[in-house]
């Protein structure tokens, strides 16, 4: 295992939550959750109502994409039937580059190859941080998922900065232009429940 296998093993050896409804815990999962901590966040309410699913939720904060790659393989090993994947955000705030970010995407999405549905869930183009517009990065890194999703139709898009957009009146994302509040909260558990019983 690489060092940076080690690393990412380690991140997500305490942060792994697998739920079940309606069925036992032997059974494998067969939705995988990878995410930073907007995922970790919503892990207990993406959690319910979502039928006979086993639902194994991989997120940690300040994770990067580049931080999942080699966890991905192990992951995309047991073939889940679906994943949700929701990271760039911190490598947005950190200053990547979107093109290589991207292309750390593709990389974790072609690792999922036995998978069904990949949903892929876009970034808040409004960010800041410590004063600083990152908006052009973000853009940046949402028309790469854009793109790469219409080259591949596993992938579908859970566009999580037109669902801030559409509700901005509730004020759904916390001051620190990252993290959903309370509304936020409940808006992305939705929206990932929906991918998950669209998926079929």
């Amino acid at each position: 295992m690489t060092p940076r296998a080690k690393r990412a093993s380690a991140l997500f050896a305490g942060s792994v939550l697998a739920l079940t409804s309606g069925c036992g815990w032997f059974r494998k999962a067969d939705v995988i959750l990878l995410g930073d901590s907007i995922t970790k966040l919503i892990e207990e309410q993406v959690t319910r109502d979502v039928g006979d699913h086993k639902v194994a939720i991989h997120a940690d904060w300040g994770l990067r994409l580049d931080q999942v790659v080699d966890e991905a393989d192990a992951l995309g090993s047991d073939a889940p039937d679906q994943v949700i994947i929701n990271l760039g955000t911190n490598n947005v705030l950190q200053g990547y580059d979107p093109v290589s970010s991207v292309e750390d995407l593709r990389t974790i999405v072609d690792a999922f190859d036995g998978s069904q549905c990949i949903t892929i869930v876009t970034v808040n183009d409004h960010m800041t941080y410590r004063g600083r517009d990152l908006s052009a990065g973000a853009i940046r890194f949402n028309q790469g998922i854009v793109e790469l999703a219409g080259s591949n139709p596993r992938i579908s898009v859970l566009d999580w900065n037109r669902l801030l957009s559409e509700h901005r009146d509730e004020n759904p994302i916390s001051a620190d232009t990252v993290h959903p509040d309370p509304t936020g909260v409940r808006l992305l558990a939705g929206a990932y429940r929906s991918a998950i019983l669209r998926c079929a």
